[in-house]
């Protein structure tokens, strides 16, 4: 209820912005040549491009969890112990993405993105400490954009994206009980399952800097071939980016996800002994505060290149537990048209 409610609101904004601004008598059109024209650095997704214009954007991402939680509570490690025998301690991802995009016609654009993820995990028993590591190519997603509106200063953005079930789900390494047994839902590095990914974002813009915002969401369409499905996720970003000057822009921006939880289980792990393992132990709300700056090179060989960085505070978490939660996340921008 409260997800539909946040949709519906958002989509009912979008929809009052774009009448207002087509009421207004406003000559001013959206400039992506300025280094606010492309949002915030972790948004993707969210514009097109001019027809025949390419797009390469490459990312990296340091996500971070340490200590647990369940609900909006912390955990020492001994009351995961007190319920199951293994109790995670950190976890570790990093993730290489490299995306294309690629306009098709002014208004339509055609994107391709291909992850590659590493995964790093510390835990504990009673008598012993282990950890494991995984790492390869992740899900492959394929999206489409379209300008439903486009009022010179306002564009609103209608995407619809697959994903691909290219990523990992056997990947196998040391639990409590082996060395190489199959490791749990958290540490594999695909969904196993074709997923649907629409999503609507909104920008605008005038001479001192930019206003946008975004909701997502990602529906996990089938059960994978180890006989479960992630839960589907609703996700939902503001920002604001201000134009220092002609190289630089300062954002800041709030972002809100919410996960489902995993429907069935492993049949080779056991959610008893681990919770990481456990379909009740999955699914959770979280909402983070990035704020971050981008780097618009305008002369030299690099001219045109687009360096960004942003960092995630986590300022409220309530999550089905024992689970994970986030200490600190970290995103490395690169991109550049043509």
């Amino acid at each position: 209820m409260a997800r539909r409610s946040i949709i519906a609101g958002l989509v009912a904004a979008f929809a009052l912005t774009a009448a207002s601004a087509a009421a207004q008598d406003d000559d001013y059109v959206f400039d992506r040549n300025r280094p606010d024209g492309f949002g915030a650095p972790g948004v993707t997704g969210h514009f097109t491009l001019d027809a025949g214009e390419i797009l390469w954007n490459f990312t990296y991402t340091r996500d971070d969890l340490l200590g647990n939680r369940t609900g909006t509570t912390p955990l020492f490690q001994q009351d995961v112990l007190d319920l199951f025998t293994v109790a995670p301690i950190s976890m570790l991802t990093q993730t290489l993405n490299l995306e294309l995009r690629m306009g098709i016609r002014d208004g339509l654009t055609l994107a391709v993105s291909a992850p590659y993820i590493s995964r790093q995990d510390l835990n504990e028993t009673e008598t012993a400490f282990f950890g494991s590591f995984t790492n390869g190519v992740g899900d492959v997603k394929v999206h489409t954009l379209w300008n439903l509106l486009d009022l010179g200063a306002h564009i609103l953005t209608f995407g619809m994206g697959v994903s691909i079930p290219t990523g990992a789900i056997n990947e196998r390494g040391q639990t409590a009980t082996g060395s190489r047994d199959q490791l749990p839902f958290n540490m594999q590095t695909g969904s196993g399952s074709w997923d649907v990914m629409p999503s609507l974002s909104f920008m605008t813009q005038n001479e001192t800097g930019t206003f946008g915002a975004q909701v997502g969401a990602t529906v996990h369409v089938n059960r994978n071939d180890r006989n479960y499905r992630f839960g589907d996720r609703f996700d939902m970003t503001s920002w604001v980016s201000y134009n220092v000057n002609d190289w630089i822009a300062l954002s800041a921006r709030v972002v809100y996800a919410e996960w489902g939880s995993v429907t069935r289980s492993d049949p080779d792990t056991d959610g008893l002994e681990d919770p990481r393992a456990n379909p009740f132990a999955t699914g959770g709300v979280r909402t983070q505060l990035p704020f971050g700056f981008t780097l618009h090179i305008r002369e030299g060989f690099l001219e045109g290149h687009r360096l960004s960085v942003e960092y995630f505070t986590p300022i409220h978490e309530d999550l089905n537990g024992p689970q994970l939660q986030a200490d600190n996340l970290v995103l490395l921008g690169w991109q550049v048209a043509f």
